[in-house]
């Protein structure tokens, strides 16, 4: 169901269901995790700040980007991840494939997909 992301679920870990309607966009559907955040180790993944990144573009002639707003949506969970993030929406109980928006480990687990898909120079190569 919805491009094999989410799938029906029987958790009993509940987390709140919110629905961000985006202008001319689909709607995006988030979990509010702090529950399981709170119990959540963090993945120590560094991130350079926008800062330090925008400043390797000084003196280029051209930049190029790509939308990467539903990167973290194309990360894989483990089947025994899956039950912390059941929601209930319209009476049926639903849990995430993928790796969903919200959640302490989202964005390093991406960035750690991408270091073992490019390498560990993954920004100078996304930079250059």
């Amino acid at each position: 169901m919805v491009n094999n992301v989410l799938e029906i679920s029987a958790s009993s870990h509940v987390n709140l269901l919110t629905i961000v309607l985006r202008d001319g966009k689909a709607p995006r559907i988030c979990v509010d995790a702090w529950k399981v955040n709170r119990y959540t180790y963090l993945i120590e993944q560094r991130v350079p700040p926008i800062q330090e990144l925008l400043q390797q573009f000084h003196g280029s002639k051209f930049i190029t980007s790509i939308d990467l707003s539903s990167a973290v949506l194309q990360i894989g969970l483990k089947m025994e991840s899956r039950k912390y993030t059941f929601f209930l929406f319209d009476s049926l109980l639903y849990q995430f494939t993928r790796c969903p928006y919200g959640f302490k480990n989202s964005l390093p687990a991406f960035v750690t997909a991408l270091q073992l898909t490019h390498g560990s120079d993954t920004y100078d190569c996304a930079l250059a």
